[in-house]
């Protein structure tokens, strides 16, 4: 189970990287990209429906920031902490945050989000 976790959340981490680089007009062959750049545009749209701006913008210092580089072994956790740094929140309210964007994602893309 740990490995699936795992899984999913590299999956949906790269899912939000993949649109913070393409946007949701997204022209690839690859129907499955196209409809996880359409799933994280409709989280996104759901965070601002509900007034949930911070998550929004954790998900854009942290998944969003070169998303034309590969991550590298700590890149994740350096960004939070920045984040947490910059604005007065708690990393661990963060990392909340950044699991419940990719819960709403795989729910959206029909994964088992119970995994998360």
């Amino acid at each position: 189970m740990e490995k699936d976790n795992e899984n999913l959340r590299r999956y949906s981490t790269e899912a939000f990287r993949l649109y913070a680089l393409h946007g949701k007009d997204i022209t690839t062959d690859d129907f499955n990209h196209w409809l996880d750049c359409q799933a994280v545009s409709q989280t996104l749209s759901l965070f601002r429906s509900e007034g949930k701006l911070s998550i929004i913008e954790v998900l854009e210092c942290v998944y969003f920031k070169d998303p034309d580089k590969p991550l590298v072994k700590k890149d994740i956790e350096y960004r939070v902490i920045n984040y947490c740094m910059n604005h007065h929140v708690g990393r661990t309210t963060v990392y909340r945050w950044l699991a419940h964007a990719r819960s709403v994602f795989l729910s959206l893309r029909n994964h088992d989000k119970s995994y998360i």
